[in-house]
């Protein structure tokens, strides 16, 4: 039927128009059509051909609803469209103008199998507002190209104490499908409004190598005491190069005030690239209420982010009242899933909390400015452990992680005080290598990771690959945690033949023994024959060196050449070599019965130290070393008072 004959076409009272104030009243009808189709374009040929049960030119057209009504359209009865712009379009309802609804009743507008399918279709303002306050539900069908279950194009305003569902169906083209719950297709200025007492639900289909949208619009806003779902549906890769994406929210911007609830979910995405609770293009902001959006990810997907804004400063996260919650999901590989990732964080009223299930992920991140006066930030984790708090400052030339990987830690509002961890040097290896990790902040927490989970620092661990190295230490108290990296790199214990030029040089390793109480080091760590290779001994506080030997694979010994500096050379013979060191206590350190060798007898502060140590206050931070160069304790300090 269409608008302007509707009366006509069904009797018993059950459709009426009214001309004057251009009201079409639908009490009970039920109405499934096929055959009922217009031509857009005006010819005969398949282009833009329309199966709808209600047709409407109807300028500013108005739909009241009572009693329960459905619309269905059975689609395309033998129209095989292509791909490209023209083909078939089935839609419960089709207008070409601005469209209202009011009344109490219910009311399902679905759309059959087709090129494009909608439940209901406006190409003018769509306007479900204060009078109506019943049920519209909008399902799109099985299409080729695209599912939506309302299409608005322009906007559309849901006002009322009404509940409203669309949902798309699902878009099985694979070379760039899209479905989308609620749909305002023009990004730029297409705006949806949702207030009053609305529930409104928007689920998109599965899409086929494409896009999958609870919600698409150039901006949403959310007020009063409504609510939104909006959940993307699956996507799934299945041709390359097609972007295949899952997002509950895409937009400009994002508003929420009031008492408004807004829940934004991005569905498994299956070799694509995102899925995203929300995805805006520029700024989200939330005054009142609350948004809760999750990125599902996938094990195949590339990004999964609870709410991505671009990464600048003047865009992002803005929150004035009410609460945010944010979680990313997991991710390929592991990485790239972040609670909220974008330009500036600015939280001056409200509550945030973000999390990711990423094993390499972050909780948080931004680019922008970061700026928090109000408690609390939360930023939580993987049940794993993993992942952490990341702050990238606006020029990109800073990296922090504010936070170890605790759930529900408060993110500081301005760091203050730095708790540095010291990796060693890097440096090459042949077979282990043993790192320690030390802070000199006392009390400190060192948390490291090798690639994968991040784990508490409990002694000195060795590798025997080449490894790269990341640490943090926290405190309680402390704000900030500086981030270190260091790489180790095996090499083969082997002579190595390198080529270059026209001809081959060989080249030989040279292997420092581990030793005690001193350290030695080599360069180069491989060298050809007739070269000449460098030692620097480094003897711990209180010792010297004692002997240095360097053999040759047969265990001959290689004459070594003091340089008076702490350094010795000699010429690479052509064979592997081996060094050893041993390490004395130097002469007047501690070697008469007294345990601690930095404190030597002829020392000014041997006597307070003997006196310490026999009262019991100080005990040395080792069984031979006391440290008398560092800070005591306040405990430390009351009690030589207290004595």
């Amino acid at each position: 039927m269409t608008a302007s004959n509707a009366s006509n076409v069904l009797g018993d009272g059950k459709v009426s128009y009214d001309a004057g104030t251009k009201t079409l009243t639908l009490n009970g009808v039920s109405l499934t059509s096929g055959g009922c189709e217009n031509q857009l374009s005006g010819d005969e040929s398949d282009a833009d051909r329309v199966y709808a049960p209600l047709f409407s030119n109807v300028e500013g057209l108005t739909i009241q609803v009572t009693g329960e009504n459905s619309l269905t359209s059975e689609g395309d009865p033998g129209v095989t469209p292509g791909l490209g712009q023209s083909g078939s379009l089935s839609c419960g309802i089709f207008s070409l103008q601005d469209l209202t609804f009011t009344g109490s009743g219910s009311l399902t507008a679905t759309g059959g199998s087709a090129r494009m399918t909608y439940g209901i279709f406006s190409l003018g303002d769509l306007s479900i507002g204060d009078s109506f306050t019943g049920t519209l539900s909008a399902v799109g069908g099985t299409a080729k190209s695209s599912s939506y279950g309302i299409y608005g194009e322009k906007n559309i305003t849901i006002t009322g104490s009404g509940t409203v569902t669309a949902a798309g169906g699902d878009a099985t083209a694979s070379n760039g499908a899209r479905s989308a719950g609620i749909h305002c297709y023009d990004y730029y200025t297409g705006v949806l409004t949702v207030g009053g007492s609305a529930k409104v639900t928007a689920a998109a289909g599965k899409a086929e190598s494409g896009q999958s949208y609870g919600i698409f619009a150039h901006a949403v806003k959310a007020g009063d005491t409504a609510t939104v779902s909006a959940v993307g549906g699956k996507a799934v890769q299945s041709s390359s190069g097609i972007t295949t994406l899952s997002h509950g929210i895409d937009a400009y911007t994002l508003e929420i005030k009031d008492s408004a609830e807004v829940e934004a979910t991005g569905a498994e995405v299956v070799g694509g690239e995102t899925s995203y609770g929300v995805k805006l293009s520029q700024k989200a902001m939330i005054s009142g209420g609350s948004l809760i959006a999750v990125g599902s990810g996938g094990d195949s997907c590339e990004y999964s982010r609870g709410l991505a804004t671009p990464a600048n400063s003047g865009y992002g996260l803005y929150i004035t009242g009410g609460t945010v919650s944010l979680t990313g999901g997991p991710t390929k590989d592991g990485g790239y899933g972040f609670g909220f990732a974008g330009g500036d964080l600015s939280l001056t009223g409200g509550s945030l909390t973000a999390r990711t299930e990423a094993a390499n992920g972050s909780a948080i991140r931004t680019y922008g400015t970061y700026k928090v006066t109000v408690e609390p930030v939360m930023a939580s984790t993987a049940s794993n452990g993993t992942g952490a708090a990341d702050y990238v400052a606006a020029n990109n030339d800073t990296y922090k992680w504010f936070q170890a990987p605790f759930d529900n830690q408060e993110i500081p509002t301005e760091p203050t005080q730095v708790a540095t961890p010291v990796l060693p040097e890097p440096a090459e290896f042949n077979d282990s290598k043993t790192i320690t990790i030390t802070c000199e902040t006392e009390g400190a927490a060192i948390y490291y990771t090798t690639g994968g989970a991040i784990t508490l620092y409990e002694g000195a661990f060795d590798i025997t690959e080449t490894t790269t190295v990341e640490a943090y230490a926290t405190k309680d108290g402390l704000d900030e945690s500086e981030h270190v990296t260091a790489k180790y790199t095996k090499v083969d214990p082997t002579p190595t033949p390198s080529t270059g030029g026209g001809g081959g040089t060989t080249t030989y390793p040279v292997k420092p023994s581990s030793t005690e109480n001193g350290n030695i080091t080599v360069a180069p760590r491989n060298a050809a024959e007739k070269a000449t290779v460098t030692i620097t001994v480094t003897p711990d506080e209180g010792y010297v060196l004692d002997k240095l030997t360097v053999k040759d694979k047969d265990g001959n010994e290689i004459d070594v050449k003091d340089n008076g500096d702490g350094t010795y050379t000699f010429t690479m013979p052509a064979s592997a070599i081996e060094i050893e060191a041993t390490f004395e206590p130097e002469e007047g350190a501690a070697a008469d019965g007294f345990p601690f060798i930095d404190v030597p007898e002829n020392s000014y502060f041997r006597k307070p130290v003997e006196w310490a140590v026999e009262k019991g206050i100080t005990n040395g931070v080792s069984e031979d070393k006391y440290g008398p160069e560092l800070s005591c304790t306040r405990a430390q300090v009351v009690t030589f008072l207290w004595i």
